[in-house]
């Protein structure tokens, strides 16, 4: 075959293929635009939902500019009342402030200012602004009599103790005054403090006895204002696998924060008998972790360990007034517990106990007066010098 022939041959190849080529596309697109002919009929028997078009200039949120003056239907009045002499005392607090606000939702509440009529509560660190009713204006003005009378340090005894058994209260029944509380599984009682040092004597002798805040039981806060004393230990885990990565793969761990947090905020009456305190506990333990294998991919199959935290946690939220010259006591019930700190070796597998857990909160006086040092003259056999300065409290502040 000369040379001529075969490039012949071989240009009628190609056009054959470039054929059949063109012909398989035509195909396709028949079989495309059938599929959408089918699922076009299938469509036109669901029925249809049409949605008006929204005008771009029109806005759905309706506002007027009003007239510049307050609603007053219900003869809603204007008052400013100056804070400044509380707001100074303190200077480690961004906006003491806020401690008002709080307070006197809570003595109104909060739907007084969200509905009719139309309320209006604004504080600065200088001035607080009150629109309303006289009857809400008068509960804003009590409330905050409380704060400018009393705007000075407060001093509280703070106890979270545990024993292994709830009988204590077989001898303690007769000092206990019962006190309403809300929180299901919680006593509320009143004592007297020479009582409440009498049951904290006894409580020290029972078996189990433990105080999960030692050495920060004693609380100096300023008058409305909130503090958190917390104890806490980060306990880590294997939580899961990241096996995205074919060559190996990868734990993730976690941690788990148990321990206790207490939350206290304590406003004091205008001559300082009544304690009005907000008190939460919040106790959260890991009582174990319990361990799943889990299947990971890989270029051969591989089993890893995860672990999955079974939790144990406790909470209350709860407002009391009670007496300054007595003691508020708050049985817990019996709850998992743990002692913290732990010593950073401690075992993670340690026994979580259940023990019955008690509150103790007792008003001191002021704090001045309670961490004031005051200077004690000696007798000469006491000691070499006579004149010593001590830390003391005074018997019975108030």
């Amino acid at each position: 075959m000369t040379a001529r022939a075969s490039l012949l041959l071989i240009f009628a190849c190609l056009i054959h293929q470039l054929a059949a080529a063109q012909d398989g596309i035509e195909k396709e697109q028949e079989g495309s635009t059938s599929a959408t002919t089918k699922e076009t009929s299938t469509e036109e028997n669901l029925p249809r939902v049409s949605f008006p078009l929204a005008d771009p200039n029109q806005n759905a949120v309706v506002a007027e500019h009003g007239d510049g003056i307050l609603p007053n239907e219900h003869g809603q009045i204007w008052r400013e009342f100056d804070i400044s002499s509380y707001t100074n005392r303190i200077t480690d607090i961004d906006q003491p402030q806020q401690a008002i606000i709080d307070w006197v939702l809570r003595e109104t509440g909060t739907d007084i200012w969200f509905s009719e009529p139309f309320g209006l509560l604004c504080a600065s660190r200088t001035a607080l602004r009150v629109y309303h009713t006289p009857p809400a204006v008068d509960l804003v003005e009590a409330s905050l009599d409380r704060f400018l009378v009393n705007a000075k340090e407060l001093a509280f005894n703070v106890r979270l103790v545990s024993v292994k058994s709830p009988d204590w209260r077989n001898q303690a029944q007769e000092l206990l005054r019962t006190v309403h509380v809300q929180t299901p599984g919680v006593n509320a009682f009143l004592l007297s403090k020479e009582n409440a040092a009498l049951l904290m004597m006894d409580l020290r002798k029972r078996e189990g006895f433990s105080e999960l805040n030692r050495g920060r039981h004693k609380i100096k806060i300023v008058n409305g204002q909130s503090t958190t004393i917390s104890m806490t230990r980060d306990r880590n885990y294997v939580a899961e696998v990241d096996d995205s990565f074919y060559a190996q793969h990868q734990a993730l761990m976690r941690s788990f924060p148990e321990g206790w947090s207490f939350f206290f905020s304590p406003l004091m009456s205008q001559d300082s008998n009544v304690v009005d305190a907000v008190v939460k506990l919040h106790i959260d333990q890991l009582e174990r972790l319990v361990p799943t294998r889990i299947k990971v991919r890989g270029f051969r199959e591989d089993w890893v360990e995860v672990s999955v935290p079974q939790v144990a946690s406790y909470r209350i939220h709860e407002r009391f007034r009670w007496p300054s010259d007595h003691v508020l006591l708050l049985d817990l019930g019996i709850i998992p517990i743990r002692s913290l700190p732990l010593a950073k070796n401690s075992s993670s597998k340690e026994a979580l106990t259940r023990a019955s857990t008690l509150l103790f909160i007792e008003y001191k006086g002021k704090a001045n007066r309670v961490f004031a040092k005051r200077s004690v003259t000696l007798p000469p056999y006491y000691a070499p010098a006579a004149t010593r300065t001590i830390i003391s409290s005074p018997v019975n502040p108030r």
